[in-house]
């Protein structure tokens, strides 16, 4: 799957070098611990700016993440109903979540 395209002049994550694939990064939970959709105060879009890739499970969307030096925060959504799994690759970093079943947002530390 393709990487996030590198973010313009201005934004989070500017001028840094692409990840490489053995790099794995350390996460933690936006929201202060709160499970919920990733939300990010001050960018004009309340849910950032992201890629979707459908049909990844977690720990291959933490690897897609990884690999993305423009990739700041990551959210999983998982619907056991219909065996949908989402993962959105967020360029902002992820400030707080939306309390909502079946989310789950990160922060890309």
């Amino acid at each position: 799957a393709p990487a996030l395209p590198p973010p313009a002049a201005g934004q989070a994550g500017a001028g840094q070098a692409a990840g490489s694939a053995s790099r794995r990064s350390t996460y933690y939970v936006a929201g202060f611990g709160q499970q919920g959709a990733c939300r990010v105060r001050g960018r004009g879009q309340p849910s950032g700016d992201y890629a979707e890739r459908w049909g990844v499970r977690e720990e291959e969307c933490r690897r897609l993440c990884d690999e993305s030096a423009a990739c700041r925060g990551l959210e999983m959504k998982t619907d056991r109903r219909v065996a949908m799994q989402r993962c959105e690759l967020h360029r902002w970093a992820p400030t707080h979540t939306l309390p909502m079943p079946g989310f789950l947002c990160f922060v890309k530390a």
